[in-house]
């Protein structure tokens, strides 16, 4: 599953605001430090690797606690405009960015 934010627009005191949720897979050859949406994309590209006799983990993986820039889609929690008459916070507002 692509990689989405999965977003929930509201309003406090009128000052627009967004819940955003990470949500998805993705895979990572640590070979060669490349991602891979679907399982299936993976399995050949390991098949590949393991072809070439790779075992080294590259040094352009990131480490273990830092910070990565991903490619995610923005998208509408579709759930959300479906509950938009059950907010959690009562101060809050749904804003109707998406009328």
């Amino acid at each position: 599953m692509t990689p989405k934010v999965k977003v929930k627009f509201r309003k406090r005191n009128n000052v627009p605001f967004a819940i955003e949720k990470l949500t998805g897979v993705q895979y990572r050859c640590r070979v060669c430090n490349e991602i891979f949406l679907e399982k299936d994309e993976l399995d050949k590209h390991l098949e590949i690797e393991y072809q070439r006799g790779a075992k080294d983990v590259s040094s352009n993986v990131p480490e273990v606690n830092s910070n990565l820039f991903v490619k995610v889609l923005y998208t509408l929690d579709l759930t959300d405009r479906m509950k938009r008459h059950y907010l959690k916070n009562k101060r809050d507002q749904y804003d109707d960015l998406w009328s």
